[in-house]
C-alpha cells in the first residue's frame, strides 16, 4: 500500500514531463516506450523512474530523434543519446542565441510591417516563429499579444482601417494554412468548433482548432457567427465529443447565454461544451451554472480536451 501511495498518477505526470496525457498513452500503446503500474480500477500510476524516463524521451524527441527510434532503449542508453544532443547544443549555443530572434523581437517585427501596410513582410515574420517557436509559444506569446495589440489599436485610433485589415487578412491566411496542415487523421475524437451568431472574431476558434489538431483531434471549423441550431446539427452528423466556441465580445452577453442555453438543450449530454475568448470575462460562474467549461487561455483550452476526455476511456 505504501508502495501505491507514492506512485504519481496521469495528471501529475503531464505536468511534470511537458507531455500531454494523449502522448504518454500513444507512446505506452504503441511503442511500448513505459510501462505503468494499474490500480484495481485500471488507472494508470507512475514511478518517479517512469517520470524520468518520459522526460528524457520528450527530450530526444524535441531535439529530432522519432519515438520510434528510441522508445526501446533503456535509461542508460537513452542518457547517453541526451548527452550527446546537450553537448552538441552546448557548441552551438553562442552562434544560436546570435542568430534565432526572440517572442519579443518577432512581435516588434509583426508590429512595424502592420503600421508599414507589409503584409507580406508581415506573413514572412510569422513564417519566421512558426519555424522558432514550439506551437504553445507561438499561439500565446506571439500570436495572442498580437491580436490584443492590434485590437487596442483599432479601438484607440493608433491604427488606421487599412492597417487593421492587413493585419486581420495577414494572421488569418497564417493560422489557416496552419490549420489545414495540422488537420490529420483523429486518434481522440471529433471536436466542432465556430463562434455563436453575435460573434464576428474568428482568431480565437482558429487557434484552438490548431492546438486540438496537434492534440489528435479531428477539427470540424465551422467559422463564424453560427446559431445553436447549425452548430448542434453538424455536431451530431460529425458525432462530435466537443463543441468549442470563441467568443471576443460581450456586448450582447444576455444573447450569448441565451443561445448557450439552446445548444445546451439541443445537444446530447455526453457533448461537452468549451467557451474561451476575451468575451467570457466575468461570466465564468453562468457558463458553470450551464455545466459549460470555461477555458481561460489556449493552453488551458489543450489541457481541457487532453485530460477530460481522455480520462474517461480508460
Amino acid at each position: 500500500m505504501d508502495n501505491i501511495t507514492r506512485l504519481i498518477p496521469m495528471r501529475m505526470v503531464a505536468q511534470r514531463t511537458g507531455l500531454s496525457s494523449h502522448v504518454i498513452r500513444a507512446w505506452e500503446k504503441r511503442y511500448q516506450a513505459i510501462e505503468p503500474h494499474r490500480t484495481e480500477t485500471n488507472r494508470r500510476l507512475y514511478s518517479q523512474k517512469d517520470v524520468d524516463r518520459l522526460t528524457m524521451l520528450r527530450q530526444l524527441t524535441q531535439h529530432g530523434h522519432s519515438i520510434s527510434s528510441i522508445a526501446q532503449l533503456d535509461d542508460d542508453e537513452l542518457r547517453d543519446r541526451l548527452s550527446e544532443v546537450l553537448e552538441t547544443l552546448s557548441m552551438t549555443q553562442d552562434y544560436v542565441s546570435e542568430s534565432l530572434p526572440n517572442v519579443q523581437e518577432l512581435l516588434s517585427r509583426c508590429c512595424i510591417a502592420i503600421q508599414d501596410y507589409d503584409r507580406e513582410a508581415l506573413e514572412e515574420v510569422l513564417l519566421m516563429a512558426q519555424v522558432e517557436l514550439s506551437q504553445p509559444q507561438l499561439l500565446e506569446e506571439l500570436i495572442g499579444p498580437l491580436l490584443k495589440w492590434v485590437g487596442e489599436g483599432w479601438h484607440n485610433g493608433s491604427i488606421r482601417i487599412a492597417q487593421e485589415h492587413i493585419a486581420t487578412a495577414g494572421i488569418r491566411n497564417f493560422l489557416g494554412n496552419i490549420q489545414l496542415m495540422r488537420n490529420v487523421k483523429n486518434t481522440l475524437g471529433n471536436i466542432v468548433l465556430a463562434t455563436p451568431s453575435e460573434q464576428d472574431h474568428e482568431f480565437g476558434a482558429l487557434m484552438a482548432s490548431i492546438a486540438a489538431a496537434s492534440q489528435g483531434w479531428r477539427c470540424i471549423y465551422l467559422g463564424t457567427r453560427l446559431p445553436p441550431q447549425e452548430i448542434a446539427i453538424a455536431a451530431s452528423k460529425t458525432n462530435a465529443s466537443v463543441v468549442a466556441l470563441s467568443i471576443t465580445s460581450f456586448e450582447k452577453i444576455a444573447t450569448i447565454q441565451q443561445e448557450l442555453n439552446t445548444l445546451c438543450n439541443l445537444l446530447p449530454k455526453d457533448i461537452t461544451i468549451i467557451v474561451g475568448g476575451t468575451g467570457i470575462e466575468g461570466q465564468k460562474e453562468r457558463f458553470e451554472e450551464q455545466n459549460i467549461l470555461v477555458a481561460q487561455s489556449i493552453k488551458h483550452f489543450s489541457d481541457l480536451i487532453s485530460d477530460e476526455f481522455i480520462q474517461g476511456t480508460m
